[in-house]
């Protein structure tokens, strides 16, 4: 019964990952004013990942338990360290001190990291599911992914008075935090398409990642789903990456334009460096709010090269390092098309890679490199050595490449470590990254035992 829980366990994590994002349950941190909005990955990810490390430690000893990557642990020590250096849980007294709220917010920050870069791999790393078992949690990942796309399809047909463009964002509420989940996702849909045995499997997969793309309205995003859809297609078996890299670029140049949004305006007016001011004039353009927020975030960058502010520290430290004369920062909220980049920021739109070196330092983001370079070594070396005899194992190893690679490439223009998106990247890569070398664990339905029947090979044969 313990290993059917731990199997089920990993289901409903595949399930309620990727929309982690669109259910927040306030109160769970704190009460009243104070409280930060907790989701499903905030209460599934550690019990979860305690139970079935302690189930492995049990039944094979505590030397068995299988870890996350070195840079992934150290970069969550720089973030920890950050907090203290900082003094953001150590002044209790004063007028400066952190308010509780401020606390609970950098508290659920480093809860979000330490799910990506610890809970999840834990608990996907010591599940011991060989490459079948693996398959079938990541079919019901995506599936929830499928759902996901879905619901931005249906949004894209609705008035822009009900869902403003910006807000095209499925359950993820903006089109960057929504673009940045599908800079991991489709790349993953992809690899699918390509190596997964079973011709129906491989040809919803290849589905969902067309209509997905087609509802794309992030430009920054879009870099990241071409990088990681490119590195799948080029490194799968052939000629089903050929085929896959045709599926892409017909949705790219066909249903993309024929969306009723206007998407390829869309992602260009959330990349194009200057804007016009509000008023419409192209005489008074001025740096869009990204190229002002990198700026600052250079700024703040050269006087904090080694400590950083600490992790969910940007937003507030980053104000007094913007060049009010020459890259204003960005003033007030709202949902106006006309009104983002000129009068205020547009959600998700930071850099990860800018994001994380504010806040950690270089020596974070340094961390934050090795790890994602880790997970993408690790897929790429587990594809090699499954071999032709295992394709589920191939499958899963392509899918976790190229989703790193994605999350990286997204990162340069948005945020792929966000709620509902870094679970899930972490989920994939641990998936892949384990799935090839794996013959024996905690006796999970539908792993071990099925690995040593059928040695891996595809079960239809």
């Amino acid at each position: 019964m313990a290993d059917r829980l731990a199997i089920g366990l990993l289901y409903v994590c595949a399930v309620l990952f990727p929309v982690a994002r669109g259910i927040e349950i306030g109160g769970l941190l704190g009460a009243g004013a104070t409280s930060i909005q907790a989701t499903a990955a905030d209460i599934l990810a550690w019990p979860v990942a305690l139970y079935i490390t302690i189930l492995r430690a049990s039944r094979r000893g505590i030397w068995a338990v299988r870890f996350p990557p070195m840079p992934a642990l150290a970069f969550l020590a720089v973030g920890l360290l950050g907090f203290f250096s900082l003094g953001n849980f150590l002044h209790a007294l004063g007028p400066t001190a952190p308010s509780r709220h401020d606390r609970l917010f950098w508290a659920k920050e480093f809860l979000k990291m330490s799910e990506i870069f610890l809970a999840v791999p834990l608990a996907f790393l010591n599940a011991g599911l060989d490459s079948v078992g693996a398959r079938r949690v990541a079919g019901v990942f995506f599936a929830s992914c499928s759902a996901i796309i879905a619901y931005a399809v249906f949004q894209h047909f609705l008035p822009p008075e009900i869902v403003s463009d910006f807000r095209l964002g499925s359950l993820f509420g903006d089109r960057n935090a929504y673009g940045a989940f599908l800079a991991v996702a489709i790349p993953a849909l992809a690899a699918f398409a390509i190596e997964d045995y079973v011709p129906a499997a491989a040809g919803a997969a290849a589905a969902a990642a067309a209509v997905g793309l087609a509802t794309v309205t992030s430009g920054g995003a879009m870099i990241g789903v071409a990088a990681g859809f490119l590195a799948a297609a080029a490194l799968g078996r052939q000629p089903r990456g050929a085929y896959a890299l045709g599926v892409f670029v017909l949705a790219l140049f066909l249903l993309v334009p024929a969306m009723p949004r206007g998407n390829p305006d869309k992602m260009w007016a959330g990349i194009r460096p200057f804007k016009p001011a509000s008023g419409g004039e192209e005489s008074a353009a001025m740096p869009s709010a990204r190229v002002r927020g990198a700026m600052a975030a250079l700024n703040l960058l050269r006087e904090r090269p080694i400590r950083g502010v600490g992790l969910g520290n940007y937003q507030r430290r980053i104000t007094p390092f913007y060049e009010q004369a020459a890259y204003p920062k960005p003033m007030g909220r709202t949902d106006d098309e006309a009104g983002y980049d000129t009068t205020s920021d547009e959600p998700g739109s930071q850099s990860m890679w800018l994001v994380v070196a504010c806040e950690t330092g270089l020596p974070g983001l340094v961390l934050l490199a090795a790890a994602l370079a880790w997970w993408a070594a690790s897929g790429l070396r587990a594809y090699a050595a499954s071999g032709a005899g295992d394709p589920a194992a191939r499958a899963l190893a392509l899918a976790a490449a190229a989703a790193v690679v994605g999350a990286a490439a997204a990162g340069l223009l948005g945020n792929p470590l966000v709620r509902g998106t870094g679970v899930s990247l972490a989920m994939l890569a641990s998936l892949g990254t384990c799935a090839a070398g794996s013959r024996e664990g905690i006796g999970t339905a539908g792993g071990a035992g099925e690995s040593g029947r059928n040695g891996g090979r595809d079960p239809r044969r």
